[in-house]
């Protein structure tokens, strides 16, 4: 790639003495602008008695005139050296009186602060002593109430127990005489009752059996009366024996929620010493690591002064040298300036007529590609080379594995030029053939990785030439649906998109955006950065208007995937009834329309270079789209 014939071609002139000419960065020849000249001017006092000669060439190497500019100088680099030798001299001046300001302040750090740092110290030291004094006793106090509080505790548990207990076996008392006397009664009522079933049945006893009877029922009724009379006494007094507890609770739980609360102040004052012990350790820290700080800076500041005072000696060895050899050199350098700039000023001009000859020479090419009347097909090739692959570019030719060589319209090197000079410098002419002819006209690209930057420099190509264009950017698909990509994924009908083909053009009914400037096309960059997909075609259409007045239309076409390249075969196949759409829309794009296609090749991301090489053989035997007269 090194040796290609194809000159890298700019649409700027660029100076002869500029860094990006001479490859190398604007930092380092700033660097270069600041030694140069004192190289140059020793090589010259080393030199004195050689004499000097320009080359015998009429124009000099651009590398080598730059380096003579730099090694003799110039006034502006003279004047550069002045300013860094006054910056010099004010430098001098600085360290000076940094270096009294310094010597100042280490006389009142030694003098004043260190005293009252140590003494400072002493007062905090004797402070936290009698700090960690009171921690201690205020320790022992709290320790002490915190005995006091479990002893009150445990006394209001035991005594609360105590009561328990007291409460429970009253009640046991007087549930276990309730049931001597329910046993009592009812052992005497059950020897009535065997006595009476014993005696012979007597009307008398009869009668006096119903009245017992009654009575019994009677007493029943009062024994029942009792129970229950019973039961509610015995609840009373439950109740009456759980608020006794709960009273005995509450005043046995107020003692212990004052001492709590004397407790977590007790403690709260502990942690507030604990914290302020803490940081009168933190600031003692703080003040010794002042004091190594400082020490450490003063000796750093010792060290300078006598780096300073060193590098002083050398720079005015430096500067007395400088200026001995300066004058001595000043008059073959103004000479030498003069004969470079008369250089200078013939390479601009041989320049300038470089630069006419190549765009007069992209004019010519188009038109004899018009004259000859076939497709143009480009080649815009990578760096990733397979392996038995030939490119030749004086004969416009790739081969590969010894086959019959392919030829193309251009061959150009990606690595030489971006997309963005692939469409404003190379395709230019025959752009502005078809808008100058109002032909309508298309621009097809293989599979690449890189289609939306080819995408939008095609647009902004447009807009540089025109006022206004009215884009629609469509994906088209044999075995999926197809889908408009001007609208989100979301808003996208389910049906698919329909168009009509015409005589040279394609009608869509998908949704236009109007563009009038670059800045419309980068706000649009979401949508054109969208995938068409892998098995799919993309189809961007721009109708382009002038002065109210729709001019032309333009096409550029995408195409992602092997299998619709080598369905471009049979484009030559003009019946209709045996293609599918897809390939009828290709056929009219590249047949009917004045046709460019761009075959990306040894790059990442894109098709089998074997396919490609293939499909361009065939398309460029294809009759192109005459211009009509």
């Amino acid at each position: 790639m090194s040796h290609t014939k194809i000159p890298g071609i700019s649409s700027h002139k660029r100076p002869l003495g500029s860094p990006e000419r001479l490859g190398m960065s604007n930092k380092r020849a700033h660097v270069l602008g600041d030694v140069t000249n004192t190289i140059a001017l020793s090589e010259h006092f080393k030199n004195s008695h050689r004499k000097y000669t320009m080359p015998s060439t009429s124009v000099a190497d651009p590398n080598m005139r730059l380096m003579n500019r730099y090694y003799y100088g110039d006034p502006k680099v003279i004047e550069e050296v002045k300013k860094r030798e006054r910056k010099i001299a004010r430098d001098i001046q600085h360290f000076r009186k940094s270096i009294v300001e310094i010597d100042t302040e280490t006389r009142i750090v030694r003098e004043r602060d260190l005293p009252d740092l140590r003494y400072e110290t002493s007062k905090k030291n004797a402070l936290c002593n009698e700090l960690r004094k009171e921690l201690i006793d205020f320790t022992t106090k709290l320790d002490e109430r915190a005995n006091d509080c479990e002893t009150l505790k445990r006394d209001a548990e035991f005594d609360l127990r105590h009561i328990q207990l007291k409460h429970q076996v009253a009640l046991q008392e007087i549930q276990n005489e309730l049931d001597l006397n329910i046993t009592k009664c009812t052992a005497e009522w059950d020897a009535k009752l065997r006595e009476i079933d014993n005696e012979q049945p007597d009307p008398v006893v009869l009668a006096e059996i119903e009245n017992l009877q009654k009575e019994k029922r009677l007493r029943e009724t009062q024994v029942e009366a009792l129970a229950a009379s019973n039961a509610s006494a015995c609840k009373m007094k439950s109740q009456e024996l759980d608020l006794l507890l709960e009273k005995l609770l509450t005043e046995k739980k107020e003692p212990l929620h004052a001492l709590r609360a004397k407790g977590e102040e007790i403690q709260k004052d502990n942690d507030m010493l604990k914290r302020e012990a803490e940081s009168v350790k933190d600031q003692i820290a703080q003040y010794e690591d002042r004091c190594s700080e400082l020490m450490q800076q003063i000796s750093t500041v010792d060290s300078l002064i006598t780096e300073c005072m060193n590098e002083r000696t050398k720079n005015v060895e430096a500067k007395n040298n400088a200026e001995a050899t300066y004058l001595e050199c000043k008059t073959a350098t103004d000479v030498i300036q003069e004969k470079a700039l008369v250089i200078e000023t013939q390479y601009n001009q041989e320049f300038d007529k470089m630069e006419k000859e190549q765009i007069r020479r992209r004019v010519m090419e188009n038109s004899i590609d018009e004259l000859r009347g076939k497709i143009r097909v480009f080649a815009f090739i990578g760096d990733e080379l397979v392996e038995n692959s030939d490119v030749d570019y004086s004969s416009k030719t790739i081969s590969l594995n010894e086959t019959k060589s392919c030829l193309f319209s251009r061959i150009i090197p990606r690595k030489l030029i971006s997309e963005q000079e692939l469409i404003n410098q190379e395709c230019e002419p025959f752009f502005l053939m078809c808008l100058n002819k109002q032909l309508n006209f298309s621009l097809l690209s293989s599979p690449t990785g890189r289609q939306q930057h080819l995408k939008k420099a095609f647009l902004e190509f447009l807009l540089t030439k025109e006022s206004k264009i009215m884009t629609q950017y469509v994906s088209l698909s044999e075995g999926s649906e197809s889908c408009d990509l001007f609208l989100p994924i979301e808003q996208n009908a389910k049906e698919d998109i329909q168009l009509v083909l015409k005589k040279d053009a394609i009608e869509i009914n998908s949704t236009v955006l109007e563009m009038r400037s670059t800045q419309d096309v980068n706000e649009q960059s979401a949508f054109l950065e969208t995938n068409a997909g892998s098995g799919n075609v993309g189809i961007l259409k721009a109708e382009i208007w002038r002065d109210q007045i729709k001019c032309c239309e333009a096409y550029y076409l995408e195409i992602n995937d092997p299998s619709t390249m080598e369905k471009l075969a049979n484009l030559r196949d003009t019946a209709p009834a045996t293609k599918p759409p897809l390939a009828i829309i290709l056929q009219t794009l590249l047949l009917k329309t004045k046709s460019l296609f761009l075959f990306n090749l040894f790059d990442g991301g894109t098709a089998k270079a074997s396919t490609l090489l293939d499909s361009a053989c065939h398309i460029s035997h294809l009759e192109a789209s005459q211009t009509p007269t």
